[in-house]
């Protein structure tokens, strides 16, 4: 039964309103690669899959299409749903840690991130982490793709649509399926159910995912139904949606009568209305998904109690949080007399931190930038130099690991080296090597590589590999230098080694079922191990002797859990990673453990009962997995085509309301599913003066640098451009605008900063609406406008280094800077001689001891040369790229806007603007509010800014004109809407007391509705 009532009707209707000025009219976007260009792509078929992958990864294909088959074969039951068409699955190595996506929107593709989690994650477990991924993104995938009912037959009509506008965005929640649509917590909890059955351990059966939970009720902070969003602002920040969405399909499976509830849920859902969980989730269980919700989190909070009572039969050992709450500590490391570390924070850059016990202070080391959790850290034997991993962008494309140092002495950091995809390195007690680990290719290697006197890294050595899917992690050095102690995570579990670099060889120390992490050498014991495992349930810190088949002792008996220990020199001190419900911190505990005499620790583990879908296909699935792996033998690999991939994905009409009223068409998309290719193709019409409208843009992106090529038609409207000589009247001038261009785009990107480099030709052609004329035609002006064409040559380059954070609403630090020139003359097509060049710069200025307080200031200028053109070389005022032309236009732009102010309120051949603007965040709501009207609040945030400009010129008006000023203020609301749809409508108040008002009841005080992003620029 759907429920429908005057309150739902009236959130309907505010929706479509403020849609409609999320979406200001058509748009020539453009989608970058998702796939990497530097190597060589090759694709390859099954029955039901289409693989495009890297050609080092050829030797993992079979494996992973048997996978996938398997995964097809027993899901598409469950589900009651199988994908038409081949899926298009993309294989790369473009990450140095495990990842997968999918979507189904405009075509169904996934994509695979072939290397190994990284430890101290809720993903990294044992078992096979490839097919475990497989089984949770085709869920995501087969699930996405229900389309019954109203879906189906939009969806064949119109394709599967990308929002752009308001039609298309109406357009895209009609063609897409119910489920594509639910709740994030929801998609993420089914296919981690998923996982966990059909490929365990899974997250359902994580200890990592237990302890945050059983951490969350022994501090009261279990999050409600509202807060279960991937936007939350702190810890566990996105993990939030994942794991109580696991936790909702593990209740709702364990509590149910139903042999396949799951798939009855999801079918339910994709015959549903959108937005409407609750009316299949009342018909399968009876209960609305909020009291669902509502009796899990009380099954949950009773099962954690019951195992912290049991936990506390014997008196945990004390591990206090040594650092602020805000700090998620990662890798400590004893360097000198103090404790450093990779940190982050949920308002600031991740860095290095440094932690004195003696003042109990802490120290940000902000030029050393770090990626925490997806790094590693190690310090030299004098406490000098501190090495660490932070990922960063290569080749435009990979985030790889690179090798950093640190100058503890003299504050300073350096690259080490950018080559070998480090991602956890440890320096020899010399100085001398490094041990690394490195992934490539799907499979670890263990590798040394000898550092010059600088400290840079020169050739490798490879001491040891794995087989496909195995993880390596945490080399440590002895004393000595001669052995390395690591851990491997496999199929078969885990194992703790030692590798004699003498001897050339490794021996197994342990092994087992139970996660085995980050081991360290005990500095005044020679043979003796400390390492963190899950041996009783909880993560405890262990010693053991580095022979082969030795026995852990516990040494520590915690309620929360311990990680990454490292012990002082004189072995008198461990430091290591605790947890709490406010996520990881910094804590010492002193060796040996004072007081503690456990014998056995008491044991806990994850609650996952599970067990009736694998019941239900408990005969088939080796029969599926044998047929899976004779189905892909003997295939065949092509040269990948990018030119021949590109297909229609689906056309939509749009709407928009400018200046002169309604203008309406449709637009048409083509892509491949690598992103290479993207044509988008946009027509329509104008009812003002009867004028067809257009915009075609295609970009290739499969080769560096990228290509665009453009064209447009669209109007341009100037106030007051032209008056009468006798009479100063004034009279606006309107004109139809003919481009096409072609641009190729360089880009140098890092994570932290990206220049990008443009250059092209556009030729344009205006033509004056016959219409409009009639009103001046027999009238002696002071200027008439130009109507000449134009070919121009141009380039821009544009440094950017500024970021936001999670409760931003603004870029908080760093700069803008663009540079441009251009030349127009008649050799290059042109009816006339021009030279044009802007310049613009904006500062973020962070204010101290105020979170997310930013002070812009900006300044713009422009200058042109060359022949009179009426319509001025800038315009200043309104709003720039709000027409099909300038959305399309990679030049200069000659718009400049002002708040306050009509577009081209001033125009000239020179022109200048300057913005101070103070953006600070008013209230914090940071939940969700519901599934009959979805959305999500991050937060009411407000500005306060001052514009100010004008424009010169020789002709026309010239010199006469006067400053433009702007003073105002905006409050908007940071939300989500419709799952997807992130944006911070708002009201303003603008002073503008330059405008020329028309009549007496004009007002130069406007309120007006503003509509941003959640992060503004």
């Amino acid at each position: 039964m759907r429920y429908f009532h005057e309150k739902s009707l009236f959130l309907w209707i505010l929706f479509v309103f403020i849609t409609s000025l999320v979406f200001s009219g058509p748009s020539a976007a453009y989608e970058t690669p998702v796939f990497p260009i530097h190597e060589k792509a090759l694709e390859r078929e099954t029955e039901h899959f289409r693989f495009i992958y890297q050609e080092p990864l050829e030797e993992t294909v079979p494996l992973i299409a048997a996978y996938f088959e398997e995964a097809y074969a027993v899901l598409t039951p469950i589900f009651n749903w199988q994908p038409s068409g081949k899926t298009t699955v993309l294989l790369q190595d473009g990450f140095d840690t495990h990842n997968g996506w999918s979507t189904t929107v405009p075509q169904n593709v996934m994509s695979l991130y072939i290397a190994g989690p990284t430890p101290v994650t809720s993903i990294f477990q044992d078992g096979n982490y490839m097919k475990r991924t497989i089984y949770h993104e085709l869920t995501h995938l087969i699930s996405m793709d229900m389309r019954l009912g109203y879906s189906k037959y939009f969806s064949r009509v119109f394709g599967k649509v990308e929002p752009t506008d308001v039609v298309s965005m109406g357009l895209f929640l009609f063609t897409s399926s119910p489920v594509q649509l639910a709740p994030r917590w929801f998609l993420e909890g089914m296919s981690i159910w998923s996982e966990t059955e059909f490929c365990p351990p899974g997250r359902g059966r994580s200890t990592y995912a237990d302890m945050l939970f059983r951490l969350a009720v022994r501090d009261d902070q279990l999050l409600p139904y509202s807060k279960w969003y991937l936007e939350i602002p702190y810890w566990p920040y996105g993990d939030a949606a994942y794991l109580y969405g696991m936790k909702y399909f593990q209740y709702l499976y364990e509590n149910s009568p139903r042999k396949n509830v799951v798939g009855d849920e999801v079918q339910g859902l994709a015959k549903s209305f959108l937005f409407n969980l609750d009316s299949p989730n009342h018909t399968i269980t009876g209960k609305y998904a909020w009291e669902m919700a509502g009796e899990m989190l009380a099954h949950e909070e009773q099962a954690q109690k019951d195992k912290l009572e049991r936990l506390h039969a014997y008196t945990p050992t004390e591990n206090k949080r040594l650092t602020a709450e805000e700090i998620s500590v990662f890798h400590p490391v004893f360097a000198g007399n103090r404790i450093f570390f990779l940190g982050m924070e949920p308002e600031d850059r991740d860095t290095l931190y440094a932690y004195d016990p003696a003042t109990r202070e802490t120290e940000k080391m902000s030029c050393a930038r770090s990626t925490s959790v997806y790094g590693s850290l190690s310090a030299s034997s004098d406490g000098r130099y501190l090495y660490y991993t932070v990922l960063e962008l290569m080749k435009n494309e990979n985030f790889w690991s690179e090798v950093r140092r640190y100058d503890v002495r003299e504050g300073r950091d350096k690259r080490v080296t950018d080559q070998g995809r480090y991602v956890s390195v440890d320096l020899s007690p010399d100085g001398t090597k490094l041990a690394a680990v490195s992934q490539r290719s799907g499979k670890s290697y263990l590798v040394t590589t000898d550092l010059d006197a600088d400290g840079h890294a020169g050739e490798e050595r490879i001491l040891t590999g794995t087989p496909l899917f195995h993880v390596l992690s945490a080399p440590k050095f002895s004393q000595d230098g001669k052995r390395i102690t690591y851990a491997e995570t496999s199929p078969e579990g885990y194992f703790l080694k030692v590798y004699d670099l003498p001897g050339n060889r490794a021996t197994t120390v342990y092994q087992g079922r139970n996660q085995i992490l980050t081991p360290d050498w005990h500095p005044a014991k020679d043979n003796l191990l400390v390492f963190s495992s899950d041996l009783n349930g909880v993560y405890n810190l262990y010693a053991i002797e580095a022979e082969h088949d030795s026995v852990p002792v516990a040494l520590t008996h915690v309620t929360g859990g311990l990680f990454s220990p490292n012990v002082s020199a004189d072995g008198g001190q461990i430091a290591a990673v605790g947890f709490d419900a406010k996520g990881p911190y910094l804590t010492m505990i002193p060796y040996p453990v004072i007081g503690f005499a456990v014998s056995a620790l008491p044991a806990i583990g994850p609650s996952w009962e599970g067990g009736k879908a694998k019941t239900l296909l408990a005969k088939e699935i080796p029969e599926i997995t044998t047929a899976a792996e004779k189905s892909v033998s003997g295939g065949t690999s092509e040269s990948y085509n990018s030119f021949a991939g590109i297909r229609p994905d689906y056309w939509s009409p749009w709407l928009d309301v400018d200046a002169f009223g309604l203008r309406t068409g449709a637009g048409v998309s083509f892509s491949d599913p690598t992103g290479y290719q993207s044509l988008k193709i946009s027509a329509g019409y104008t009812f003002e003066y009867d004028a067809v409208l257009g915009a075609l843009h295609y970009t290739y992106s499969g080769i560096y640098p990228l290509i665009h090529i453009y064209a447009a038609a669209d109007q341009e409207h100037y106030p007051d451009l032209l008056v009468d000589q006798r009479t100063g009247f004034h009279y606006d001038y309107t004109e139809d605008m003919y481009g096409a261009g072609a641009a190729l785009e360089f880009p140098y990107a890092k994570v932290d900063r990206q220049i990008l480099f443009r250059c092209g030709y556009e030729f344009s052609k205006r033509e004056v609406v016959e219409e409009t004329e009639w009103e001046y035609r027999y009238r002696r002006l002071s200027v008439f406008p130009t109507g000449e064409d134009s070919g121009e040559m141009w380039a821009r380059i544009i440094y950017f280094d500024g970021t936001a954070f999670n409760s931003s609403s603004s870029v908080e630090d760093g700069r803008y800077i663009s540079l441009a020139a251009s030349v127009s003359d008649e050799a290059l097509g042109g009816g006339y001689f021009r030279k044009l060049f802007t310049s613009e710069w904006r500062e973020y200025l962070p204010m101290p001891w105020l979170s997310n307080h930013v002070l812009l200031v900006s300044g713009f200028y422009g200058y042109g040369d060359g022949d009179p053109y009426a319509q001025g070389y800038f315009g200043l005022g309104g709003s720039p790229g709000a027409s099909l032309f300038a959305g399309d236009s990679f030049g200069i732009s000659r718009t400049v806007g002002i708040r306050g102010y009509s577009g081209n309120d001033q125009v000239g051949e020179k022109i200048t603007r300057a913005i101070a603007s103070y953006r600070f965040p008013i209230v914090n709501f940071s939940k969700g509010f519901g599934n009959r009207f979805p959305s999500y609040f991050q937060q009411i945030h407000g500005e306060v800014y001052y514009e100010g400009g004008r424009t010169w010129d020789e002709i026309g008006r010239g010199d006469e004109l006067e400053w433009l000023n702007a003073a105002g203020t905006e409050v908007n609301l940071s939300m989500t809407l419709l799952r997807y749809l992130q944006f911070a409508p708002g009201l303003g108040v603008v002073y503008a007391p330059d405008q020329r008002l028309e009549d007496e009841e004009e007002n130069e005080v406007t309120a007006y509705i503003s509509v941003k992003g959640w992060v503004s620029f």
